[in-house]
């Protein structure tokens, strides 16, 4: 029985002893043994509670601690690249990309407009979108919508090699969902993987 509990009863005790001690019911030296035994109960609960609020500090610390070595994704998603080692020692301060996280959301295509078409398209409009037949995986054609296009025109991303004709030709990009969107994990999204490239034909 934890101490703290145990002292009421010592206290109790040690009163009920007194009392018989004064009306001459017991001896005095049983009642101040009584007292005694109290006293060192009450030091014992003192000691241990003491004890106790040491060990909740050095817990808070240690938790403060931990914190500081945990981390935390901004939202759920899985991890795609992995830069260090288990017990790695890395500074906040570095500025050096830890992971790759991929989140949990449905998949989002990006396609380069030729900036003499990129008027044509506009945010609602309808566009199917199929798996690059240089890409190896086959997948059935999927429907889309545009939701929305980008407000500056750039160069395009698809060929880094520089390759003509593409090179230095001027694109907007044109962002687009997958309508309706397939449930994670299901068999027609398998052969559909993030930076893949694919093609889009849009439609009125």
């Amino acid at each position: 029985m934890p101490r703290a509990v145990r002292l009421p009863a010592a206290r109790q005790f040690a009163a009920r002893l007194a009392e018989a001690a004064a009306g001459g019911g017991i001896d005095r030296q049983r009642a101040d043994d009584a007292r005694q035994a109290a006293r060192e109960a009450e030091a014992a609960a003192a000691v241990a509670q003491a004890d106790a609020q040491v060990a909740a500090r050095k817990l808070a610390q240690s938790q403060a601690a931990l914190s500081r070595l945990v981390l935390n994704a901004p939202v759920d998603g899985s991890v795609v690249r992995l830069a260090v080692q288990a017990g790695a020692r890395v500074e906040a301060q570095s500025g050096r990309t830890l992971m790759v996280l991929m989140p949990q959301r449905p998949l989002q295509v990006r396609a380069e407009l030729n900036e003499s078409f990129a008027a044509a398209i506009r945010p609602g409009m309808a566009a199917e979108v199929s798996v690059d037949s240089t890409a190896g995986a086959a997948a059935a054609p999927r429907t889309a919508r545009v939701v929305r296009l980008a407000a500056v025109t750039g160069t395009t991303r698809l060929d880094d090699d520089g390759s003509a004709p593409r090179a230095g030709q001027r694109v907007v990009d044109c962002f687009l969902v997958f309508e309706p969107a397939p449930a994670a994990g299901a068999p027609a999204a398998a052969a559909w993987r993030v930076g893949q490239n694919v093609r889009v034909n849009f439609h009125e």
